[in-house]
């Protein structure tokens, strides 16, 4: 199958939602073609390069991607939102045109074994505390947060809410200046601004965005033990206040 890609420097998974900033007209192009033709295009992992600039390297294994909304922008630019399909692995890649080619095949997923099904059923838990937690903090609630029966669904609902989204500009993009930031991370502020890129970094500088992190992961796991607690202020630290 001919598949038009747009490398990028994060995974799309499944069911995961990625909203996209389109300012190179190579991938305006992209973008209006698929609106006009309500076709997909695949988003692959960056190897080597850059998302902007000369073509880079991207990975193999990629998921495709359906537009959900457009904003158009002065100068042909444009926001959309997305929703990730379907897994692929790329055969081989046609870099005749303008923006990125490639004939692709379907990855199909293997079928649930009973090790698979029972680390859902030990992940579920503290997935459910972990996500309470992260809405908690901003006075947000659910009862209860079920994963899918299937494994490789539930592993892809778990993988979109990972601290690795940071890194994408297209995500610090959408926010408003002057907005409050949350980010999920097994990390102090210190590393986790250190090991952001310096692209994200200035993104947040230029907005006076409010950037605050907080390891739920580590307060869930400790909520479903003996003996623990509710979420505290002090589990969550200021990296970058806007001055």
């Amino acid at each position: 199958m001919d598949l038009r890609l747009f490398p990028l420097q994060t995974v799309l998974f499944p069911g995961m939602r990625l909203p996209i900033h389109v300012f190179e007209e190579r991938y305006r192009l992209m973008i209006r073609e698929c609106i006009e033709e309500d076709a997909p295009f695949g988003v692959l992992l960056i190897k080597s390069g850059s998302e902007a600039g000369p073509p880079a390297v991207p990975h193999d294994v990629g998921t495709t991607a359906r537009i959900l909304q457009v904003e158009y922008l002065e100068d042909g630019r444009m926001n959309i939102f997305t929703v990730g399909e379907r897994r692929f692995r790329t055969i081989a890649l046609n870099t005749t045109q303008p923006y990125l080619r490639g004939e692709v095949a379907y990855v199909d997923q293997r079928p649930p074994s009973d090790g698979s099904r029972a680390l859902v059923a030990r992940t579920e838990p503290v997935f459910g505390e972990y996500f309470r937690t992260f809405l908690a903090i901003g006075d947000q609630w659910s009862n209860s947060v079920p994963l899918p029966s299937d494994p490789a669904e539930a592993a892809d609902f778990v993988a979109v809410h990972q601290y690795n989204l940071i890194f994408n500009k297209h995500v610090i993009g959408l926010a408003k200046p002057g907005a409050t930031l949350l980010l999920n991370a097994p990390y102090g502020p210190d590393e986790v601004w250190d090991q952001l890129p310096a692209s994200v970094q200035q993104a947040i500088v230029d907005k006076g965005i409010d950037l605050w992190v907080i390891d739920a992961f580590a307060v869930a796991v400790n909520k479903v033990l003996p003996g623990s607690a509710d979420v505290r202020r002090g589990d969550y630290h200021i990296v970058l206040r806007k001055p």
